[in-house]
């Protein structure tokens, strides 16, 4: 018997840090906490689900996820699921750098990854194959645990307009885009379990 299931992941870029409002590339773990804007973000985000399902809520390492899971976690009576699988790429070697080479080597990169060039990495870094891998992973994990409607309060990687199609991590069906100031985005994956 094959029984295939939807699920409805909504994926949260985390509120924002300090490192934001200078540009500065930052992927240090834990890192830093949100700003006190980012505490308002957080707490808009209460209202702004209100009406969606969530099974369960899943952060990163990154002190920056939890901090922006919190009041909706709280909200909902949920213990947010820490893995480590869903921090941000590593920004490796380019850590602290806020010149535009540093962020053009490094979103070239990251950019390169859905197109098939998953074996670039950022310097000092991961490879595009490592990153997904480690992604997939805390995702199968979530949907193990039986999650069909789970949040993930993680952080994004940049897209180029048009190219949200090919961002797709390869096994679970996430996308992850670009956000102006910080959004929510909702990407539906199909499970397929075979059994009797």
């Amino acid at each position: 018997m094959t029984t295939t299931l939807k699920t409805t992941l909504t994926l949260i870029r985390h509120a924002q840090v300090p490192a934001n409002l200078r540009r500065i590339l930052e992927s240090r773990i834990p890192g830093p906490s949100v700003t006190e804007h980012g505490q308002r973000q957080a707490v808009e985000l209460v209202e702004q689900l209100r009406e969606r399902p969530l099974d369960g809520i899943a952060v990163s390492t990154m002190i920056r996820t939890a901090e922006t899971a919190r009041p909706l976690a709280e909200d909902r009576g949920l213990d947010p699921l820490v893995l480590g699988g869903l921090r941000e790429i590593s920004v490796g070697d380019l850590q602290g750098r806020a010149d535009d080479e540093a962020r053009a080597t490094f979103w070239d990169i990251v950019h390169a990854w859905p197109d098939g060039d998953d074996q670039l990495r950022v310097p000092g870094g991961e490879t595009g194959a490592k990153f997904y891998d480690r992604f997939d992973a805390a995702i199968q994990d979530c949907l193990q645990r039986g999650w069909r409607q789970p949040f993930w309060s993680a952080t994004r990687r940049r897209s180029r307009p048009g190219r949200d199609a090919k961002q797709a991590s390869r096994a679970s069906g996430c996308v992850s885009i670009r956000c102006p100031t910080w959004a929510w985005l909702n990407w539906w994956a199909t499970q397929t379990l075979v059994g009797s």
